[in-house]
């Protein structure tokens, strides 16, 4: 646990997919489907608005009965994330993420 999150990237790739804010969810979903990945960075223009995530999907759109081809993704996408770096070690990383309600975390690209 005292890593750092290095290795792990090394194996999983550093590979980052996103959507547009303005996309719907469903695009998003398929997105996700295609990258074989269960979540997505959300931007607004080059920015980065937030993430979505499967979990998004099951409680704020299939749990509510809203559609998916006509819900925004802006609507329900995690606007706090947690952001950590390579350096970061895993115990730190869980540090952020524990008090959180988040599932995923957004990595930070540092100078290697």
């Amino acid at each position: 646990m005292d890593s750092t999150l290095r290795p792990l990237l090394d194996r999983k790739g550093y590979d980052v997919y996103s959507v547009q804010a303005n996309q719907s969810v469903y695009e998003a979903i398929a997105e996700m489907d295609s990258r074989n990945v269960g979540a997505l960075i959300v931007k607004e223009a080059d920015n980065i608005a937030g993430i979505i995530s499967e979990r998004d999907y099951l409680r704020k759109v299939i749990l509510k009965g809203r559609l998916s081809k006509e819900t925004p993704v802006e609507t329900i996408m995690t606007r706090d994330l947690v952001s950590v770096t390579p350096e970061h070690t895993v115990r730190e990383a869980m540090a952020l993420m524990t008090p959180k309600p988040a599932v995923t975390c957004q990595f930070s690209r540092t100078d290697s």
